[in-house]
């Protein structure tokens, strides 16, 4: 048990480590690289580098945590990585349920469903100054993931703020391309009809044949709702190893001594000088002499 629970803390926690470092190696390669050849990755806000560079920094920690804590043999090392090994887990397990939930359609109390807009419209104001910004990038991202734009409604942002003069030129920032030329004469078409964003310009862009698959976020969407099932098992997979390492440090930390290699002292040696490997004397301290007094006889 002993030999099986270190096995399983030090070489799932090194695989971690390693995984963690090349998630926030690669974020801060391209943020700092926006040329990068990733484009995938490329022209994204800063925050999500941010938040892929502080998510690998802190699974690295808890993986440290584990692994010098089960070499060290030190309870408060193991100790902390226990605690943040849980919290990743809960952590993997809401963040997945909010995709799903989100990328379903799903709405859920009015408080967290504002809250969620509220974070939508920042990530897409993000966007609108990334594409300014750096409109190669941008494109070269659009083209690999085969999308447009972010959605309709960022199309009716106000892009005065970012010194555009007119949607036209609006649409050719967040749209760019030939290949999303009919997308920007449809959405062209849906702002003469409607001058606001609304639920039916919404539906009239659905009805559009140009408009379907064209957004990012639709094209997002779809493929994690056409992939519910795989991506609910990749998260079910995942916190159910941050369970078990937790389970197997518990393991160590509770249950095995340390001659087998936990933490547990073993157990104090009690009762006569038997136990410590004297020789028996059973008869008492005069049945020795007895005896040899009855052979002299």
């Amino acid at each position: 048990m002993g030999s099986l629970s270190r096995n399983i803390l030090l070489i799932i926690n090194a695989l971690a480590a390693i995984i963690a470092l090349v998630v926030a190696g690669v974020a801060l390669y391209v943020m700092l690289s926006p040329s990068a050849d990733i484009p995938q990755l490329a022209g994204l806000p800063d925050g999500i580098y941010y938040a892929m560079i502080v998510f690998g920094s802190f699974v690295f920690m808890v993986a440290f945590l584990g692994i010098a804590g089960t070499c060290l043999h030190s309870k408060i090392l193991m100790s902390l990585f226990i605690i943040f090994d849980l919290l990743l887990a809960l952590g993997l397990l809401v963040s997945a349920i909010i995709i799903l939930i989100y990328a379903n359609g799903i709405t859920t109390v009015k408080e967290v469903d504002d809250n969620a807009k509220t974070f939508q419209g920042m990530v897409e104001k993000t966007l609108y100054e990334q594409a300014t910004v750096e409109k190669e990038v941008w494109a070269a991202t659009q083209s690999s993931i085969g999308c447009c734009g972010i959605n309709l409604k960022s199309t009716y942002a106000d892009y005065s703020e970012f010194n555009i003069t007119s949607l036209n030129e609006f649409l050719n920032v967040l749209q760019p391309g030939a290949k999303c030329a009919d997308g920007r004469t449809a959405v062209l078409s849906i702002h003469a009809s409607y001058s606001n964003y609304t639920a039916e310009a919404e539906t009239a862009a659905d009805a559009n044949a140009a408009l379907q698959k064209y957004f990012c976020q639709d094209i997002i969407s779809t493929f994690i709702r056409s992939n519910t099932i795989i991506v609910g098992a990749v998260a079910a997979v995942l916190v159910i190893i941050q369970i078990i390492t937790a389970a197997a440090a518990i393991i160590l930390l509770t249950k095995v001594t340390t001659t087998n290699g936990g933490f547990v002292p073993p157990p104090e040696e009690t009762g006569n000088s038997l136990a410590y490997g004297a020789p028996s004397n059973k008869g008492g301290p005069n049945m020795h002499s007895t005896a040899m007094t009855n052979t002299l006889a």
